[in-house]
């Protein structure tokens, strides 16, 4: 089970296991009445009646386009009361995320490990190499909650240094990976 604390207002966020059912409400399950939105980004354009938004609201019978979520996909929670997500699954052995270009190179994504790992290594060391040129982060808890990690910038002026289990990451790159 992967335990995330989440604070009232929006969280961006993403699991470490595979769960034992990707259908969204039962991913949600353990803060069912907590929240009132969930957003996905599909970088491949793929859901030509939503453009890249996929979007689940869990008071809305039809018209959901996001219906599962997975190890690999980051996505905005907004919570209506704090609580703490759990989601039970299988802790995969190799997780592969593919990253397009298609939305001007734009990817919400997870970060599915148990470890924290150092910018830029986290990327560059798992299939990304140089490719990719930003990674935000939000963190609801800080006054400032963007965090960035920009490979053009002084290391020292970055303000994501690793990625870390539990959060979502936009990652901008330049080729498909």
């Amino acid at each position: 089970t992967h335990s995330i604390s989440l604070v009232s207002g929006w969280n961006l966020i993403s699991f470490r296991v595979h769960p034992n059912s990707t259908d969204i409400a039962t991913v949600l399950a353990s803060v069912a009445g907590n929240y009132d939105l969930v957003y996905a980004w599909d970088a491949t354009g793929g859901h030509s009646t939503s453009g890249n938004w996929m979007m689940y609201d869990p008071n809305v019978p039809f018209g959901n386009t996001l219906e599962s979520l997975d190890e690999t996909m980051g996505f905005w929670i907004h919570m209506t009361a704090t609580d703490t997500l759990e989601v039970t699954g299988v802790i995969p052995v190799t997780t592969n995320i593919n990253l397009y270009t298609n939305a001007g190179g734009w990817n919400l994504v997870a970060y599915p490990s148990g470890v924290n790992r150092p910018l830029p290594e986290a990327l560059s060391d798992n299939g990304i190499g140089t490719d990719f040129s930003l990674v935000y982060a939000y963190d609801a808890d800080e006054v400032v909650p963007w965090k960035l990690f920009d490979v053009n910038m002084l290391p020292f002026l970055n303000t994501l240094t690793e990625l870390s289990p539990g959060w979502g990451y936009w990652v901008k790159v330049n080729v498909n990976q």
